[in-house]
């Protein structure tokens, strides 16, 4: 018995449940009659009757001996009991002196404390309370459920029989605690039999309670050993009074535990029952003898009941969903359990009830129980009603239960012997059984095609659910109209979703079209009706054969608005380059935009490359109209067939079925074709020694395919005539475009006449003569190249292009200066203007110089310099042509007016190309366009007229207008013209559209301006768009749609189309006006070809060819540029080097080329790919008189020569000096050219090793001799010889482009360089471009990148690095400026242009003023250079632009350059390249930016990182005595900190001690701007934004030069501070501190924190020993310097950072706990100080004596604060002021920047630029 110790529980058992084991109980037994009793009530939880109360004993522990602890253990609550049968062997059952032992509970107790899921509340009856524990997993390995269920075990003990309740002796003993049941106990309790059981205890002695140490360990699958805690009742019945139930407690422990809950009935007194022994103290064993316990007899009961069950039913007739209740109650005490079951008796269950049992027990049988019986609501039809049955089922437990009023099982009755039968319940269905059809009616139509243009559908559902599939079928369609489903089928999951029958219906033939020809109407198509009738099939009757509506269908032909379009015509193009196919009607273009292969939208032989030629396209100009460019070599003809394919082509119009069958046509005429324009190349006047060449290269008309040339001479001559008949019978009879008669086949002083005659393929012939002299002496050779006569207008410029040779001397012992001189005459004498050239043999005319109607005949003279009478002339007949005026209708070619304002239609656009004085005359008309009669409005004849308001009702009408101007002759010119306008009520705003040029080209960077307007009462809002374009206006324009004025990209739109552009303007009423305008966009030369002869040549020797042939375009003349590309590693063919500048003539001569690269490469061309070595493509670009071009190449091999670097130069100046000397500046240049590719470092390979070494050579420098290497040498000479060609080349696109080309080739190796040729280059580089800026001459794309290639270069080298640098650095400035000038002539609003070298990225960009505001813009970065980039600020416009108009175009220049040019000046550290902001107005001036009220932002890369982390810059120390300094051993220099706990806000709380965390200076960007009247680096007007480690943002007040320079940031500090700690010494620094400072320490919320104790020095330290502190340290706010005129302290948030470690000391600290700290009060605002600066020569806190030097060399002091003091909290800043005087910052009042500081706050320095 183990009271006094304490029991052995499982340790996650709560210490506050104690075990305990009362002492006053003996475990006894009553005697017990062997057990056979078939009336014992079934142990398990379905014997308690549920209304019965629940009781919970008080137990009364027994105390425990005071010097021991024990946990007592508190007995659980339990939930059922086990009944057995009495003492007698009598085997009459519910005898009256059966008594029940309930030690069954005991088993139940625990067996639902081992099945979580069987416990029952604490208010069950506890029956047992004993305490016990037993594992939660028996040793049986079954449950405790099933233990007393009552169910048979299989008995584990062999031979032990299983007599007791179906359990063996040694299965009893196993569900008792150890030891408190043995056989013997068994054999008395429960008559077993347990002879042969091995139980324990077998010798009547009972087995010891084992102790905790020995309790029996659970086996692997076992569970702690647990102790239920039961619910105890504090109120106790009084002693005297007991419950039969309960006596055998009684019984076994006695009075302590006869306490049970007041509320329990008390049903019979019984006496006190007698215990023989009485029971004993002591231990828990059993007494031996064994008591015995005897009761006296209970009382017999007086009456007999009857038994009876009596039922209630609320009714017996329902509706679906509902219920009726039924009330059941039994009429006499049961003498056990009776259960009544409730059930369905149909065939088919309906009913559900809400119990399916109920029973009834002798403690509630009079209790009545109701039942709700529920009919379904479901959605099945099963007739008006259905019936079925509640049936009744009664059942009685076997025994007899002593509970309830009955004393004894006589008192009660049985009820197994009662039938209780059904009740019939009827009930009513609220479902029908139907098919819902959504529509008996619908419709479909079709098209004219035949084929289905909408579909309908109807829905179909169920109304019930049937108990069976339901298949719904329909049927009745004919064959062209086809269901989704003809079956469906609903099912009891899905009866009520619907399910849809979609009818799709298409023309009754199989045919498509359905008519022929495609016709609108024929019998097969027409409108008809069908019956869709359904039928269901399905095993449930209610829906077998179910009657469902039928549903009509009505197909409807759908008539297209429009047929189908048809070819109306078909022709070749008056120019015959293409043919122009015409349809009957608009089409929908068959889906195709741009530009097409022609077999997208044709069929048959005629679209291939046969007929059509190589590379031919198609184009829709409009909606009606095609054009077919050809290719090269077309061989179609005049009666050859184009057809459309079939089902491609269809109308636009709003309803569209039909195709366009397929048609054939045959090509017409052109209505008024080209004829050949022949002109025959060839000077007028020969030499002795020259051959006759004739040249009709240039002759057009060809119509892009071979012409046949016939030369012939009105002269006998036979051997003439006999080498033109040979001519005349080459390529299969067409004869050669060139001739050549040999100088020994002419006869000197003779004039040969001679004629080409050309025919084109349309055999359209035209001729050409002229007399060409042979001269008896040598003399130069010249010629006018292009057509003679030359026709041209008022308003064109002419160039008029001469070319020459020097006098061939082959034939005669003779020599001659090769210097040649050109002069210019008009013979007529009609023209008085101007005729010096700058280019000796081009003679350049001005618009508005020629007059119309007037011929005049143009000279040059050809002349040697020292022998004038070696000439020889060439005359060109200009004739003037009259142009026709051209009337215009302002504001566009639609417009919207309102019906209540006046409205005004002007003639202001029209035009007098001529610019004659005659006066215009005017006549307006107007239309009314619904009935096509006149508006009945009386119009004046006058430039501009007036509708007044009222004047036109709503509706659409057309104005036209004519023109007319009558010369002094009589001679009418004019012109007409209609603009359409349509009137809506209201007053709309007037919308303008400015006047478009006649044709806009579609080259890359093509852009045209569309400039816009409105006029309006109120505010509007624009909007651009396109109507019925192939492109959306949104990708076409440089800037939103929703400005009045705009920039197209033409690149974007088709070449040959026309577009139309509608300008909408709303205003705030919501009322719109548009106007429309029309671009046209130039169609661009075709079907030519370039050939270059010979195919292989040999540099600086070969004389080249290239000839264009066959080049067509209808807006003549044509102009060609030749050029090259030497095929390298990467080809680019869009960087050509132009070979000469543009010409009319269709023959280059005479090109000298270099070599190609001698490694072989791929290439493509024309989509083929090649692999050559040696190989240059030749290139021409074709303009036409709008300047739209084509380009053709053709490859060819030009080898190395055997010239090493010494020849090569020597060869070059023979060339380049017979070029210039004879005033042919494209010869030089072709040499140049050639020169410096073979001199480029990727050449070098090419001339063999021997070749590549240095040579050093004497060369005449500035009248000295100087030893140069051969390259130096070379390249000083070729920039020479660039002067000298750019002296006489013209100033044109081509040109220039060809000089800067050679000039970045000449500079490309900056090493190879002398001084004066990087001198002479940069003057050179800027007086190009200066000059092209004088001449308005367009800086082209190929001459932008190479002026930046040869700025680049120059950078590279020596020329800004030493001496005297100002010219230079002007020349760049100037150069720069100059680029961004010539590229944006012509330029657009919103259109910019990048170029980018390896030291030069540069964007030049065009913007309207007002647009400026808020605008970015950035350098390029393509081959990985640093960017920069600008941005506006949104005041721009009003600070710097206010004086120029809104809409004036201001250019932007942003350049980058990589190195610095300033170095010789000031030479600091500078961290990046330069960048050079300025913006320049529409004359090219510059405009001075400066003092902007928001500054310009400026985002510059770096060339080096900058340090963004500044924790390796602080130093932290320890104040503890005002004065003391502490010294911090910063990178670039120790500072100081004077103590001052005044300032640092300490004393206010108390305490003298402080952390200081020091940042040291560092190195930080800074922002600088080039002075140039200080010429150094200055940072006024700019400060520091922002900065990363590699890009720096500056904000500047003005634009100029800026660069990213280094400084040291000053010092800042912050100061936080404690009380002093109880603990050891801390280390306090010294006044004179270590060297070395540790960082800030960092303190963790609610951790100890120890100070930092200074770190050792190597030498012995004087400062005195550290105070030890007695209080513990109280973490305080932060407290940070700033002056103030008051401290004001400012909240700081709660140090979260983690722990310091403390500084090294020489005494070890004691640490002392620190305690969360408390956080800081929010003061009241504190007005903020008036700042004042006052200059000073100051000393800061930081600035350490005299101050460090700067890192930028500027000698400016750490700590004189200059620019911005910026205070972080106190609320507290101070402005920059301007000017170069250091100053110190300090509030009034205030001793200097160590003043009083606010508490708070954090002091950032800016450092002095």
């Amino acid at each position: 018995n183990s009271t006094s110790a304490p029991s052995a529980e499982p340790t996650s058992k709560p210490t506050s449940a104690p075990t305990f084991a009362p002492t006053s109980v003996p475990t006894v037994a009553p005697t017990v009659a062997p057990t056979n009793s078939t009336s014992a009530p079934s142990a398990g939880p379905t014997s308690i009757p549920t209304s019965s109360p629940s009781f919970a004993p008080t137990v009364q522990p027994t105390p425990a001996p005071t010097d021991s602890t024990f946990s007592p253990t508190i007995a659980p609550t339990f939930a059922s009991t086990m009944s057995n049968s009495s003492t007698t062997n009598s085997s009459t059952t519910n005898s009256s002196a059966t008594r029940r032992l309930d030690l069954g509970g005991t088993v139940s107790a625990h067996a639902h404390y081992a099945d979580s899921a069987d416990l029952h509340s604490s208010e069950q009856a506890v029956m047992f309370a004993t305490p016990m524990k037993l594992p939660k997993s028996h040793t049986l390995g079954v449950s405790f459920s099933e233990l007393i269920s009552g169910r048979k075990l299989d008995d584990s003990s062999a031979g032990c029989p299983s007599t007791c309740n179906g359990r063996s002796c040694d299965q009893w003993e196993e569900l008792f605690p150890a030891g408190t049941m043995t056989c013997e106990l068994a054999e008395a309790s429960y008559g077993c039999d347990c002879s042969g059981c091995d139980c324990n205890g077998r010798d009547g002695t009972a087995a010891p309670v084992p102790s905790p140490s020995t309790a029996p360990v659970p086996g692997p699958t076992a569970q702690p050993t647990e102790t239920l805690v039961p619910t105890v009742f504090s109120t106790a019945m009084p002693t005297t009074l007991y419950n039969y139930k309960y006596k055998q407690c009684f019984d076994l422990y006695g009075a302590p535990y006869t306490a049970f809950p007041s509320f329990e009935p008390t049903r019979f007194d019984t006496p006190e029952p007698t215990m023989t022994p009485a029971p004993t103290s002591g231990p828990t064993a059993l007494p031996s003898p064994k008591p015995t316990l005897s009761f006296p007899p209970t009382p017999e009961p007086t009456a007999t009941k009857v038994a009876g069950v009596s039922i209630s039913i609320t009714t017996t007739a329902i509706e679906e969903g509902e219920s009726l209740s039924v009330t059941i109650v039994l009429d006499a005490e049961p003498k056990a359990a009776v259960t009544i079951s409730i059930s369905s008796g149909a065939a088919t269950s309906y009913l559900s009830f809400s119990e399916s049992a109920v029973t009834f027990t002798p403690s509630n049988f009079d209790t009545a129980v109701t039942f709700i019986a529920s009919a379904p609501n479901d959605d099945i039809d099963r007739g008006d009603y259905y019936v079925d049955q509640i049936v009744f089922t009664i059942s009685e437990e076997d025994g007899c239960d002593l509970t309830g009023d009955a004393v004894s099982c006589d008192q009660k009755v049985s009820y197994s012997d009662i039938s209780l039968g059904s009740t019939d319940v009827t009930i009513h269905d609220d479902d029908t059984a139907g098919v819902s059809i959504s529509t008996t009616s619908v419709s479909t139509t079709i098209d004219n095609y035949g084929d289905s243009l909408t579909t309908t559908s109807y829905a179909v559902v169920l109304t019930s659910e049937p108990v069976d599939d339901v298949h719904i079928s329909a049927s009745g369609l004919g064959d062209w109209t086809a269901p989704s489903s003809s079956d469906l089928v609903f099912t009891a999951s899905n009866w009520d979703s619907s399910k849809t029958i979609s009818l799709t219906s298409t023309a009754a033939s199989s045919n498509r079209p359905v008519c022929p020809n495609g016709g609108l109407y024929c019998t097969d198509l027409a409108d008809r009706t069908e019956t869709i009738s359904h039928t269901a099939d399905s095993s449930d009757s209610m829906y077998n054969g179910i009657t469902i509506d039928d549903v009509d269908l009505s197909v409807t032909v759908v008539y297209d608005t429009q047929l189908a379009p048809t070819i109306d015509e078909v022709k070749f193009s008056d120019a015959l380059n293409t043919l122009i196919v015409t349809l009957d009607s608009t089409s929908d273009k068959a889906g195709l935009s741009g530009t097409f292969d022609c077999d997208s939208l044709f069929t048959g032989d005629t679209v291939t490359d046969a007929y059509l030629g190589s590379g031919a396209y198609c184009a829709w100009v409009s909606s009606k109209k095609l054009t077919v460019t050809f290719g090269t070599g077309p061989t179609i003809l005049v009666g050859d067939v184009i057809t459309i394919a079939e089902t491609l082509l269809q109308s636009d119009g709003e309803v569209v079925s039909l195709f366009s069958t397929s048609q054939a046509l045959e090509v017409a005429m052109p209505n008024n074709p080209t004829y050949p324009v022949v002109v025959v190349t060839s000077p007028d006047t020969l030499g002795l020694c020259d051959s006759m060449v004739l040249d009709g290269s240039s002759t057009s008309g060809s119509g892009g395919r071979d012409m046949t040339y016939n030369f012939t001479s009105t002269d006998s001559v036979s051997n003439i005539s006999t080498v033109f008949a040979e001519s005349n019978s080459q390529n299969s009879g067409y004869g050669e475009f060139a001739v050549t008669v040999d100088n020994r086949d002419l006869v000197p002083n003779t004039n040969y006449p001679v004629t080409l005659t050309a025919c084109n393929f349309l055999g359209l012939c035209s001729s050409f003569s002229k007399d060409v002299k042979k001269s008896a002496n040598p003399v130069p050779l010249v010629w006018i190249t292009g057509a003679h006569p030359l026709y041209t207008t008022y308003a064109d410029d002419i160039s008029i292009r001469g070319e020459a040779s020097l006098p061939n001397l082959e034939c005669v012992d003779a020599t001659v200066s090769n210097n040649m001189e050109f002069i210019w005459s008009e013979v007529t004498g009609g023209y008085t203007g101007s005729l010096e050239t700058k280019a000796p043999r081009v003679l350049n005319i001005d618009k508005n110089q020629l007059l119309p109607k007037t011929t005049y005949k143009f000279q040059v003279l050809a002349r040697m310099s020292n022998e004038p009478t070696l000439n020889a002339t060439a005359v060109v007949t200009v004739i003037v042509e009259t142009q026709a005026v051209v009337a215009g209708i302002s504001g566009g070619a639609t417009s919207v007016a309102g019906t209540d304002s006046d409205f005004t239609m002007s003639a202001a656009a029209s035009v007098d190309p001529d610019s004659s004085t005659d006066a215009w005359e005017y006549e307006w008309s107007c239309t009314d366009t619904s009935t096509d009669t006149d508006c009945g409005l009386t119009l004046a004849t006058t430039e501009e007229i007036t509708v007044p308001a009222g004047g036109l009702s709503v509706g659409e009408y057309e104005f036209g207008l004519l023109v007319r101007k009558v010369d002094s002759a009589g001679n009418i010119r004019n012109d007409t013209t209609t603009a359409s306008v349509i009137m809506i009520a209201g007053d709309p705003p007037k919308v303008s559209i400015g006047t478009l040029d006649e044709k806009y080209n579609s080259a890359s960077g093509s852009f045209g301006a569309l400039v816009g307007s409105a006029s309006s009462s109120s505010d509007v809002s624009y909007a651009w768009s396109l109507i019925d374009a192939d492109v959306a206006i949104t990708s076409i324009l440089m800037s939103t749609e929703a400005r009045a004025s705009v920039t197209a990209q033409i690149e974007l739109l088709t070449a040959g189309a026309s577009y139309t552009f509608r300008l909408t303007a709303t205003d705030e009423q919501g009322s719109e006006g548009y106007s429309e305008v029309s671009l046209v966009v130039n169609d661009n030369p075709s079907s030519g070809t370039l050939a270059v002869s010979p195919q292989v040549g040999e540099t600086m020797k070969t004389a080249y060819s290239f000839v264009a042939l066959s080049w067509v375009d209808a807006d003549l003349p044509l102009t060609y540029k030749y050029s090259y590309t030497v095929v390298e590693g990467n080809l680019d063919l869009d960087s050509s080097t132009p070979l000469a500048d543009e010409q009319p003539s269709a023959t280059l001569a005479d090109a000298t080329l270099p070599m190609g690269s001698a490694e072989k490469l791929s290439y493509t061309l024309d989509g083929v790919t090649y692999y050559n070595n040696f190989t240059l493509i030749g290139q021409v670009k074709v303009f036409d008189s709008y300047r739209a071009s084509s380009t053709a190449y053709d490859d060819f091999q030009c080898v190395k020569a055997q010239l090493n670097a010494k020849q090569l130069r020597q060869t070059s100046k023979n060339l380049t000096s017979l070029a210039i000397a004879s005033g042919d500046p494209e010869g030089s240049l072709q040499a140049v050219g050639a020169t410096h590719h073979m001199m480029a470092d990727s050449s070098r390979r090419r001339l063999g090793a021997a070749e590549e070494e240095k040579i050093l050579e004497e060369f005449l420098v500035k009248g000295r001799r100087v030893l140069l290497t051969t390259e130096e040498i070379a390249r000083a000479e070729l920039i020479t010889t660039l002067e000298n060609t750019f002296a006489i080349s013209d100033i044109t696109e081509a040109s220039m482009e060809t000089v800067l080309s050679s000039l970045a080739g000449i500079l490309s190796v900056p090493s190879e360089l002398t001084s004066d040729a990087e001198t002479d280059g940069m003057d050179l580089a800027n007086e190009v471009l200066s000059e092209m800026v004088a001449e308005e001459t367009v800086l082209s794309s190929a001459a932008y990148s190479s002026a930046a290639e040869a700025l680049s270069y120059l950078l590279q080298s020596d020329l800004f690095d030493n001496g005297d640098t100002d010219g230079a650095v002007a020349n760049m400035g100037d150069a720069l400026a100059d680029m961004t000038a010539t590229v944006l002539i012509d330029a657009a609003s919103g259109v910019g242009y990048e170029v980018e070298s390896d030291n030069i990225a540069m964007h030049a960009f065009r913007h309207e003023a007002q647009y400026l505001d808020s605008l970015s813009v950035e350098t390029p970065t393509a081959d990985g250079s640093k960017s920069a980039e600008i941005m506006f600020p949104s005041t721009f416009y009003d600070d710097a632009l206010s004086s120029y108009g809104s809409d004036e175009s201001i250019n932007v220049q942003i350049v980058n350059i990589a190195d610095q040019v300033y170095t010789s000046h000031d030479a600091r550290d500078i961290s990046s390249g330069i960048v050079q902001a300025v913006i320049y107005d529409s004359s090219d001036s510059e405009i001075d930016v400066s003092a902007l009220s928001s500054p310009v932002s400026l985002t510059v890369e770096t060339n080096e990182a900058f340090e963004t982390d500044k924790s390796s810059w602080e130093r932290t120390g320890l104040c503890e005595t005002d004065g003391a300094v502490l010294t911090f051993d910063c990178a670039y220099g120790d500072r100081t900190h004077t103590c001052d706990s005044a300032a640092a806000g300490v004393t206010s709380i108390g305490s003298t001690t402080y952390w200081i965390t020091y940042v040291c200076p560092g190195i930080i960007p800074s922002c600088l701007w080039w002075d140039g009247t200080a010429d150094s680096w200055s940072g006024d007007g700019c400060s520091l934004a922002s900065y990363t480690s590699t890009s720096v943002t500056c904000e500047c007040s003005h634009l100029t030069d800026f660069s990213i320079g280094k400084n040291y940031s000053l010092p800042e500090w912050t100061t936080d501070f404690t009380h002093t700690p109880t603990s050891a010494p801390t280390g306090v620094p010294s006044p004179a501190p270590t060297p070395k400072p540790t960082p800030k320490p960092t303190y963790t919320e609610g951790s100890p924190t120890p100070k930092p104790t200074p770190k050792p020095t190597d030498e012995v330290s004087t400062a005195p020993t550290p105070k030890p502190t007695t209080t513990a340290m109280t973490a305080e706010p932060t407290i940070s310097h700033a002056p103030a005129a008051e401290p004001t302290p400012k909240p700081t948030p709660e140090p979260t950072t983690a722990a310091p470690t403390p500084k090294p000391t020489t005494a070890d600290p004691v640490p002392a706990p620190t305690p969360k700290p408390t956080p800081k009060p929010t003061p009241e605002p504190t007005p903020k100080p008036t700042a004042s600066l006052e200059p000073t020569t100051a000393s800061d806190d930081g600035g350490g004596g005299g101050g460090a030097e700067t890192a930028d060399g500027s000698g400016a002091i750490i700590g004189a604060v200059v620019a911005v003091l910026v205070v972080i909290g106190g609320g507290v800043g101070y402005k920059m002021m301007k000017g170069k005087s250091k100053y110190a910052v300090a509030p009034e009042g205030a001793a200097g920047a160590g003043g009083q500081a606010f508490a708070g706050t954090t002091v950032q320095q800016v450092a002095p630029e």
